[in-house]
This record gives C-alpha cells, structure tokens and sequence, in this order.
C-alpha cells in the first residue's frame, strides 16, 4: 500500500494522507477527555519540536535544486524505514544459559 498524496502543512510539517487519516490513535481516553482547543494545541507543539529537530539539515535543504521534492522523498523514506519490522535473532545459548542462572533461583 503506498503512503498517499504528500501534504507541507505551513507551521506542522509535512505529513501523508494516509498519516492523517490515521485518527485511531488520538482516541485513546486521555486525549479524548480533552477539548478541541487542547487536542489542537497538542498537535501544533508537536509539529513545532518535528520542525525544531530538523532546523541542523536546513543547509542541505538550501542546497538542493528542488527542496520540496527533496523534502518529501525524505520524509516518506523515513516513514518507510519506521514502519519495517526488524526480527531479533536469538542466541540459543545465551538463551539456555539465562535460563539455567535463572533455575538457581527457583
């Protein structure tokens, strides 16, 4: 499934249509209690520490020939990194070997 059309909301960031939709997550009870205006403001903070975090790159930004294309390839690259899952592999014998210690115990 691909991420949806791109959006560079002006103070927030960029963000994709399918990350926007994605409402489930401001449901859980805390942020449903509070009222719109606080639920806004979170959401404008939040955006405003995103933009902070990025203010060391802005030198290669001003750089390229196209920023915004630059920009969106980056972000959906980075949207694409976080959502991979990674397989831990397990050392068995470390694993038995933690068990054992942990048997002592018992």
């Amino acid at each position: 499934m691909g991420t949806g059309p791109y959006f560079m909301v002006p103070g927030y960031g960029p963000i994709t249509l399918r990350e926007g939709a994605d409402i489930v997550d401001g449901l859980y009870p805390p942020i449903s209690f509070l009222n719109f205006w606080a639920s806004l403001g979170k959401w404008a903070l939040e955006g405003m520490e995103k933009r902070a975090l990025v203010v060391p790159q802005e030198a290669t930004l001003e750089q390229s020939p196209d920023p915004y294309s630059l920009t969106r390839d980056i972000y959906i690259q980075r949207q694409n990194y976080k959502a991979e899952v990674a397989d831990d592999e397990v050392d068995a014998e470390q694993e038995a070997y933690i068990d054992d210690y942990l048997d002592d115990f018992e």
